[in-house]
């Protein structure tokens, strides 16, 4: 176990892409799967706080995957949540199938070099993100929101096909100190962009760029 209820898992043993009418299909599917495993899980062990799972696809699911996504193009936009260096689009799920439904996916493109996304949650909205190319750093604390003081962030390197997801709440950025990132992630609900819910901000800003360069001049 890691700090704020985060479990590795190695593979999600029998969920193949060929199981799934197409990729969109697959990721909206299995993120909805596993988060919902979350929650259960969550109010199995009578666990309150955010409650996440580490995970990798298997290496021919990461394949037709980056090949199945070019069916569908979409246009990234930035600053997003208020990084320049960061640009995002969602596919909405009630838009793609016509359904009645509150899901949505997202996808992030982190420029190399982007670390200036500070440290932030989603207190509305679960997240399963999937590392769809490049490679980067998922930032996590075990503190909430309110009482984030930016001591005791753990980083954990995610590289294409590994997985994390979490329920609402936990305080998390990503970075990008070495090359491009693209993430898709899905949103459970769906909230817009440009709602004030979308994310919360803790009073102490955390940003790896500070971090980093903080670190630096310590040990210099």
């Amino acid at each position: 176990m890691l700090g704020c209820e985060f479990e590795s898992v190695e593979g999600l043993h029998g969920l193949e892409i060929k199981a799934f009418a197409s990729p969109m299909a697959f990721v909206f599917d299995l993120g909805r799967n596993v988060l919902r495993e979350i929650r259960l899980e969550a109010m199995a062990r009578g666990v309150t706080r955010p409650i996440g799972v580490r995970a990798r696809l298997m290496d021919r699911t990461i394949a037709s995957l980056s090949a199945g996504f070019s069916a569908y193009p979409i246009e990234l936009r930035s600053p997003f949540e208020g990084a320049s260096s960061v640009a995002g689009a969602v596919w909405s799920g009630a838009e793609l199938w016509n359904q009645d439904r509150d899901d949505g996916l997202a996808k992030l493109r982190f420029d190399r070099g982007a670390c200036e996304l500070p440290m932030h949650a989603h207190e509305y909205s679960d997240r399963f993100i999937v590392v769809f190319s490049g490679a980067g750093i998922f930032h996590f604390s075990g503190e909430s929101l309110s009482d984030f003081t930016g001591r005791g962030v753990q980083s954990a390197p995610v590289t294409k096909g590994d997985i994390v997801c979490f329920t609402s709440g936990l305080v998390h950025t990503f970075s990008a100190p070495n090359q491009e990132l693209v993430l898709l992630s899905y949103h459970a609900p769906l909230i817009a962009f440009d709602d004030p819910r979308q994310y919360s901000l803790p009073a102490v800003r955390w940003t790896y760029a500070e971090h980093a360069q903080a670190n630096s001049v310590l040990h210099s």
